[in-house]
């Protein structure tokens, strides 16, 4: 079978001058674009990754320097077929980051709206000083976690809200996005009110994207930017009144496809607090829906919510209250999760169609086995088939804080510093947090008994010890790792050159 797919590329300058590239134009074997839903190689909730584009192509003029380009807004069109579809085949937007010219041949990276969560949360307070946008916005009332994703990806960072979390009922069936959770065999009647988040003024983090990610990840899913460059939340496709698409090995690339013997099991849910009070459910405890069954050969994990401000500060809230507890939100967490299928594969996939993130599909094998999976990482090589996979590896390496200089979303550039954060800086931000809390205790109750002060003390040596050990435990996963992993290149390198 012979598959036919086209590709063009349009090109905004930043002075707004407009290319259209044609297929034609494209360098052979150049024109990518890789995504995914889960960073690293364990399954998690709550990603907000960037897609990211690469490509060669001619643009025969003199006047246009790649220093022109940088900052450059692409749409990309692809499709399959001799004509395109209504929407012209725009598969994404993306701005360009770096760029290369040689002769008349540009070679560009770009990446796509998700970099514009990469801004600061603070604003002027009109009196000189810097308050929480978010905090600010969000401190008159309790809202949903549907609304407050709204709130801060449209109001606070100015980007357009794809239609994923569009009317009450389809927020209903998203764990969290409300107070009543209807989804995945549920039917509640009376709603939790510890399900709508709460954030206070003295969260560290200055980061949109941080609290787009704890916002996901409280609703157990994922975000992406659409075809259109909005910022869209998804959950991931699942096992619970869903039909798996079915890719047939002989729909891959010869000798791509590799898949695992076992499987992914999302176990339980669990939510551990700041002053490590934490809350299960497992799914037997949640399960609901006749005809469930735990996948075979499966090693069973957990989704753990940990260091959450919307979290942490709804619980403090209702805790005062006496009505701290934990379990509406995974158990609905649990609820959900209980259904995804995790087997990892990898293979190059060559279709008719475009596969997507998050997508729940079934492979058969070439011993006529199937296998149910979900898509986490998707390369996508124009007329090269689709590199997708589902991870299941623990690698122990961590997310990379990176900082990158990007341009203003209109024609006119913008330079602003990203800060992409990793899970270790949010985590030593979080411990921030509690050591000023406690020393504000301590200063601001003069009545507090040397017992009391005491064991506040104990409690910030506590802290101080933790983070000691956080730094060590950053040096074991990023220096010693890489050390082994050069001794044992230089190893194989004398081996090789000693004829071994």
């Amino acid at each position: 079978m012979v598959i036919e797919e086209h590709a063009r590329l349009e090109i905004i300058l930043p002075d707004g001058r407009f290319f259209r590239v044609s297929e034609d134009s494209i360098i052979q074997n150049s024109l990518s674009v890789s995504s995914q839903c889960v960073n690293g190689n364990t399954f998690e909730i709550g990603s907000v990754a960037s897609s990211v584009l690469s490509a060669k192509f001619r643009l025969e003029t003199e006047i246009i320097s790649h220093f022109d380009v940088h900052g450059a807004k692409i749409v990309l069109f692809s499709w399959f077929g001799e004509n395109p579809p209504e929407n012209n085949g725009q598969r994404g937007v993306f701005w360009v980051t770096s760029a290369t010219k040689k002769a008349d041949i540009f070679m560009v990276s770009a990446i796509d709206s998700i970099t514009w969560l990469d801004s600061s949360v603070f604003v002027d307070n009109g009196t000189g000083g810097l308050v929480n946008a978010i905090h600010q916005r969000l401190n008159t009332n309790i809202i949903s976690a549907a609304d407050i994703f709204n709130i801060i990806v449209g109001e606070i960072a100015g980007l357009p809200v794809g239609e994923s979390l569009q009317g009450l009922e389809k927020q209903q069936l998203i764990p969290n996005a409300t107070s009543v959770f209807k989804g995945f065999g549920y039917s509640e009647t009376d709603g939790f009110d510890i399900r709508l988040p709460l954030l206070l003024d003295d969260e560290q983090s200055d980061n949109i994207r941080d609290y787009v990610a704890w916002i996901a990840e409280y609703m157990g899913g994922f975000v992406t930017a659409d075809e259109n460059g909005a910022i869209k939340f998804n959950l991931f496709e699942n096992a619970w009144n869903n039909i798996p698409e079915t890719l047939d090995f002989s729909e891959f690339q010869q000798d791509t496809l590799e898949i695992s013997g076992f499987s992914l099991f999302v176990e339980y849910a669990k939510v551990i607090t700041e002053n490590k009070t934490y809350r299960h459910a497992y799914y037997f405890d949640t399960i609901r829906h006749p005809g469930f069954e735990m996948p075979e050969n499966s090693i069973k994990i957990g989704a753990v919510i940990e260091n959450n401000p919307f979290v942490e500060f709804i619980y403090s809230y209702y805790n005062q209250l006496g009505e701290g507890d934990l379990f509406p939100i995974v158990e609905a967490l649990e609820a959900y999760l209980q259904w995804i299928r995790i087997c990892p594969f990898s293979g190059t996939y060559h279709g008719n169609h475009y596969l997507h993130l998050g997508q729940y599909i079934k492979i058969k094998d070439r011993n006529g086995n199937f296998h149910e999976t979900t898509i986490t990482g998707i390369t996508w090589k124009f007329r090269g088939g689709q590199q997708i996979k589902c991870i299941g590896e623990d690698s122990r390496t961590l997310s990379q804080a990176a900082g990158i200089q990007t341009y203003a979303r209109d024609a006119n550039p913008r330079k602003t510093q990203q800060k992409k954060r990793s899970q270790a800086v949010r985590v030593g931000e979080r411990m921030k947090t509690q050591i000023n809390r406690l020393e504000t205790k301590v200063m601001g109750n003069k009545n507090n008994s040397d017992s009391e002060i005491g064991g506040i003390k104990e409690k910030l040596e506590s802290i101080d010890s933790y983070l000691d050990e956080h730094n060590n435990r950053l040096w074991e996963l990023e220096i010693r790792d890489f050390q082994i992993q050069i001794d044992e290149l230089r190893a194989r390198i004398e081996q090789l050159e000693n004829g071994g």
